[in-house]
């Protein structure tokens, strides 16, 4: 029969309200862990944020944002608090499907890398060099098609 450890306290209060046969019992009274004297608080990780809502943030017409396997980033949240975020120093990667980017119309992929804590501001990687880039100055030089193609399968998971 395995014993049942309980704390000095609990142990005492059993004792004295009589409710444990002790010469028949597996309780083992123990000394109980003194409680923690301090938390420690995680600092916030830093990173990026954009918030899909804002004319100020997004572009006209945005790019398509992915990570660097290729998968689409989205925004997380509700739809009336919702951001994409990007850790500090991760890079995704943006594209206008046969479109140009307004400002980088000989581009047909940018890379952005996060060096922040916080706000919407990037770091452009091109090849050789880089600049600061607010995400509102990367944006499609127009909406760009989406096509379908019915193969008769599901999608998805």
């Amino acid at each position: 029969m395995e014993s049942l450890q309980i704390s000095n306290a609990d142990c005492h209060q059993v004792q004295k309200n009589g409710f444990v046969n002790w010469k028949t019992s597996s309780l083992k009274c123990v000394e109980a862990s003194p409680p923690p004297t301090t938390t420690t608080v995680l600092p916030a990780p830093g990173g990026c944020s954009i918030d899909p809502n804002s004319d100020i943030e997004m572009p006209k017409y945005p790019p398509f944002i992915t990570d660097a396997q290729g998968r689409l980033v989205v925004a997380n949240g509700t739809d009336d608090d919702r951001a994409i975020s990007v850790n500090k120093g991760e890079s995704v990667f943006l594209s206008c499907p046969k479109e140009n980017f307004l400002n980088y119309p000989s581009e047909a992929r940018l890379e952005i890398r996060c060096d922040s804590d916080s706000g919407s501001s990037f770091t452009l990687v091109k090849s050789g060099s880089e600049e600061a880039a607010s995400f509102s100055s990367l944006g499609c030089e127009k909406q760009y098609g989406e096509d379908f193609v019915k193969t008769g399968e599901a999608c998805g998971p």
